[in-house]
């Protein structure tokens, strides 16, 4: 409960503060409308009865005859059951709102987090993991709180229940007590660690299902050329199938579950029964309690269903909610970061850095280099070399193993977000989403447009002649992931967008690569113009041809 209580937001926490009040009530309402079964019981089957006796004490009831006392009766047990159920439909409406409302608000923290979030930590996920925490993993977290609603209400309601047996039959109770919570007991026992290990095989299950989704859609074409069909269906279909085995286990052992306690009740009446005729008690003398005993077992029963098939979901869930806390446990820091207040960069200062990756030669090694304003940078070197990887420490997506890398004064190791206003990065790969190509070059910053400043992020990146093409110029839909248009499209599109921020840092990670000679050779001439001694350039090429538009160059 701690760990919920830790994930839950001061709103969220609120709300559960008032459920638990309701569950409360819905108790003293549910003992209330069974408790009054036995007057009434009482009251129809016997002429005179000490529930009659105790009715006398009330003035305006001491004329009433036996008919007309047992009208009252029914009328008042019609009205308590009707405020019972009015209240016990707010109940469960304010259950679903809280436990819908939850989910949805997790599941944006989560996404929050790890778009906020170090790039450094998102790198030790697997995207398909991420999705899966994302979708099948929240659900399963709004699951795991249901679980825990339903046995915070149904437990108390068995217990009053339990100790209205007690009051009036002490025998019969501990013939109660002893059968059913010994037989919940060894079910328990017996099904716990095999739903424990159904639960975490889910988890991973859903996961590599996942990634094999992922990779067959993003492969489409190299899996065609390669008849690679087979092999990408078989897998996912193996996943899915054991996915449905876990499911299909869990259901057997929740519906299992009502049938053992089906003939645990069937045995409680046999006993009872054979109780009473072996103590030698008249019928008309124990039929008020029997009727009770049966109506708190209707009520019992199905709620000790209910308490083993919530505690089976808790412990089959109980792997998403552990998730959950572990991806919400970084959004306190996340939130404390001092950020500094950056309000331009004249110079970058990479000092002493040494970087390698997990069990992995250096590939930076004390690493110096200054970088002022008005230059032009080109990296170069071999594949592998690490020329991508200076760029991710430059731009904070890395953090060196050692030494420094200064925007004028402030170290953008702590990767302050404020760093980030004063770059524009365009990667290898370029990122679109299914829009028009304005609203990907302005990054879908429709309130702050500025006209003058998309106009020449168009001039720039030499976009003049393919919205000329167009019939829909600049409101041409690019489709999902830039599907309608070409690589050398893309990349262009992808340096107008980084113009149009005008930043004072430009970094291109071979963000020419599928342009022809002529147009790359005149981007970067624009390029080389939009720099003019105020901002810095900085670009990874293999190509020979291009260093001449730099002023200081890396060999790596």
């Amino acid at each position: 409960m701690l760990k919920i209580w830790k994930i839950l937001e001061k709103v969220e926490r609120k709300n559960l503060v008032i459920l638990l009040f309701l569950i409360i009530f819905s108790v003293l309402f549910e003992l209330l409308s069974i408790g009054l079964i036995i007057p009434f019981t009482s009251i129809v089957l016997t002429e005179s009865s000490h529930f009659s006796s105790f009715f006398n004490n009330f003035e305006f009831l001491k004329n009433l005859n036996n008919t007309q006392l047992t009208l009252f009766v029914c009328f008042i047990i019609l009205l308590v059951f009707l405020i019972k159920n009015l209240f016990l439909s707010f109940f469960y409406y304010f259950e679903g709102y809280f436990l819908n409302s939850t989910i949805h608000n997790t599941s944006s923290r989560i996404f929050s987090n790890i778009i906020k979030g170090k790039l450094v930590y998102n790198n030790e996920f697997h995207s398909s993991e991420i999705v899966n925490d994302l979708t099948k993993e929240v659900v399963m977290f709004g699951n795991f709180l249901s679980a825990c609603t339903l046995i915070l209400t149904e437990i108390p309601i068995i217990i009053c229940l339990s100790l209205l047996v007690l009051f009036y039959e002490t025998d019969i109770f501990l013939i109660l007590f002893f059968i059913t919570g010994i037989s919940t007991l060894i079910y328990f026992i017996i099904v716990k660690d095999k739903i424990k290990i159904i639960g975490r095989l889910r988890k991973k299950n859903e996961e590599v299902k996942l990634k094999y989704l992922q990779e067959g859609l993003a492969g489409i074409k190299e899996i065609k050329i390669y008849e690679k069909e087979s092999f990408f269906i078989n897998k996912y279909r193996e996943m899915s199938f054991k996915i449905a085995k876990n499911y299909y286990k869990f259901n057997f052992y929740s519906k299992f579950a009502r049938l053992f306690f089906e003939l645990i009740f069937i045995l409680l009446v046999v006993v009872i029964i054979i109780f009473f005729t072996y103590k030698s008690v008249k019928p008309s003398d124990y039929l008020p309690f029997l009727t009770l005993l049966f109506v708190a077992s209707f009520r019992i029963m199905p709620g000790l269903n209910r308490i083993v098939s919530s505690l089976q979901t808790y412990v089959y869930t109980k792997i998403a909610m552990e998730t959950v806390y572990k991806k919400l446990s970084s959004e306190k820091n996340t939130k404390n970061i001092k950020e500094n207040k950056v309000d331009r960069v004249d110079k970058i200062d990479i000092k002493d850095v040494f970087f390698k990756y997990k069990d992995k030669n250096y590939i930076l090694k004390n690493f110096s280099k200054t970088i002022n304003k008005g230059d032009i940078l080109a990296i170069s070197g071999k594949s592998g070399s690490g020329k991508s990887t200076l760029l991710d420490l430059i731009t904070g997506f890395k953090i060196p193993n050692e030494g420094n890398i200064y925007f004028d004064d402030y170290n953008n190791n702590l990767q302050s977000k404020n760093f980030f206003k004063q770059i524009s990065y365009v990667p290898q790969s370029i990122f679109l989403f299914d829009d028009s190509i304005k609203n990907n070059i302005i990054f879908n910053d429709i309130e702050n447009f500025d006209e003058k400043k998309f106009q020449f992020s168009i001039k720039i990146s030499k976009l003049d002649d393919l919205l000329n093409r167009l019939p829909d110029r600049e409101n041409t839909h690019v489709g999902e992931i830039g599907k309608k248009i070409s690589g050398g499209e893309k990349q262009r599109i992808g340096i107008a967008r980084a113009v149009y921020k005008n930043p004072d840092i430009l970094i291109l990670d071979e963000a020419t690569n599928a342009l022809d000679s002529e147009t790359e050779e005149q981007i970067f001439s624009e390029l080389q113009k939009f720099v003019n001694k105020k901002k810095i350039l900085i670009f990874v090429s293999h190509k020979e041809e291009l260093l001449k538009y730099s002023n200081k160059t890396v060999q790596l």
